[in-house]
């Protein structure tokens, strides 16, 4: 008990000694905020067609994405970061689905579909210990949370029960689907640094089983009391 009562002088000291070097500093952990934007793609493998057996089209359409991030760096090497990342809407025109069924072909509509991509995600970051204080290279791995939302509708082939064996008849139908997935993400990129204000321009990329969107941004950090 009396090792205690001397230790708690000594731990008010240290907590005195940090609280006035994180005055001083105006950062001790080096916390910063920011936003980017630029071109996304939510690259999304496939969409499942429930009414058949097959899968159709690929969502490889590039469009305008962003994010916001807040992050650490308490030493020059090393600092974390907190993403919410939104890869847009990718979108797929209408068109002819062409159907085999038995020996007859027929043709369906497909009148369109759109993808939505966002992911929230945790990086680890590294710097470069460049001879450059206003530059900074970096890379980032860490673990996403990557949600896409996905909707489509035409008129699709079925068989009905009074169908003969060689029939298919077209039904109009549209479906919605959300599927949620954890995944590996990283990137890599460089920021120039002016004052607390940074300039930042870098590649990101969320890998999951089945999809991988990425954002290719440009944005900009602010550094409190740096």
């Amino acid at each position: 008990m009396r090792k205690i009562r001397l230790l708690l002088p000594s731990f008010g000291v240290l907590a005195c000694l940090l609280s006035f070097e994180a005055l001083a500093d105006g950062n001790l952990f080096g916390y910063y905020v920011g936003a980017g934007a630029g071109e996304a793609n939510p690259h999304q493998s496939f969409i499942a067609q429930p009414v058949t057996s097959t899968g159709f089209y690929r969502f490889n359409d590039s469009r305008v994405g962003w994010k916001v991030m807040m992050g650490l760096r308490p030493i020059s090497l090393f600092g974390a970061e907190l993403e919410y990342l939104d890869f847009g809407t990718a979108r797929i025109g209408a068109g002819p689905l062409l159907v085999s069924g038995g020996q007859t072909t027929t043709t369906g509509q497909f009148s369109g579909a759109n993808a939505h991509a966002s992911a929230g995600a945790g990086f680890v970051l590294g710097y470069l210990p460049l001879p450059i204080p206003w530059v900074d290279v970096f890379g980032k791995l860490g673990v996403a949370r990557l949600q896409e939302h996905d909707t489509y509708g035409g008129d699709f082939p079925t068989t009905l029960s009074n169908c003969t064996s060689n029939c298919v008849v077209l039904q109009p139908a549209s479906f919605s689907q959300t599927h949620v997935e954890t995944g590996v993400g990283y990137g890599a990129g460089a920021q120039f640094n002016v004052g607390a204000f940074a300039v930042r321009a870098e590649f990101e990329r969320i890998q999951t089983g089945l999809d991988n969107p990425y954002l290719v941004s440009v944005g900009l950090t602010w550094t409190p009391g740096r």
